[in-house]
C-alpha cells in the first residue's frame, strides 16, 4: 500500500527569524552588548576630566558593535607604553606653578628605550589602566552573554 502526503511547508527567511529574536545587525541584542560594554568599562577606563569616558557615549553608535573613543590621547592611554623626549628621556616636563605638563615644541617623542609603561591615576576609577576593554571583557564576558540569552529567551516567548 502506498500513501501520498501532499503538504506545504512555510519557512520564514533567516533574516526575519533573527530579527524577531533581536539578533539582526543593530538589533536589541547588539544594542544591549554595546550599552553593557560602555557601562562595564567605566571602572577600567583612565579618568582625569571625564573626556575619555564621555567620548565613548558621544562617538559610539549604539547597535553598531563598534565602540569608539575619539580623543587625541585615547590610543596612547589604551596601550599604556610611555613615549619620551629623545634627549631627556622624559615623558613630559612639569610646571610646579601651574600644575601643567608640557613637551618641547617640535620634538617628536619616541618609545621609551627603558620600556617603561604609563602610570595611571586610580583615585577615581580603581581598575584604571591599559587595555580597559579587554580587561573588562575578561571579567564580564559571562555576564554579558547571560544578558543576551535573556533577551533572546524573552523574545522567543512572543508570538512569531
Amino acid at each position: 500500500m502506498q500513501i501520498k502526503v501532499v503538504g506545504h511547508l512555510d519557512i520564514q527567511d533567516t533574516d526575519i527569524i533573527l530579527s524577531k529574536k533581536g539578533l539582526n545587525d543593530g538589533g536589541e541584542v547588539q544594542q544591549y552588548i554595546d550599552n553593557q560594554c560602555i557601562e562595564l568599562m567605566k571602572p577600567y577606563t583612565p579618568f582625569d576630566t571625564g573626556v575619555l569616558e564621555k567620548s565613548l557615549r558621544n562617538h559610539t553608535v549604539i547597535g553598531s558593535g563598534e565602540l569608539i573613543q575619539s580623543t587625541p590621547y585615547a590610543r596612547y592611554l589604551y596601550y599604556g607604553k610611555l613615549y619620551v623626549d629623545p634627549i631627556t628621556l622624559k615623558g613630559a616636563f612639569h610646571d610646579e606653578k601651574t600644575g601643567r605638563f608640557w613637551s618641547r615644541p617640535g620634538v617628536s617623542k619616541i618609545p621609551d628605550p627603558l620600556g617603561r609603561s604609563l602610570e595611571y591615576n586610580t583615585s577615581k576609577h580603581a581598575m584604571a589602566g591599559p587595555y580597559w576593554f579587554h580587561r573588562m571583557k575578561e571579567d564580564h564576558k559571562k555576564d554579558i552573554l547571560q544578558g543576551c540569552k535573556e533577551i533572546v529567551r524573552r523574545r522567543s516567548k512572543w508570538k512569531m
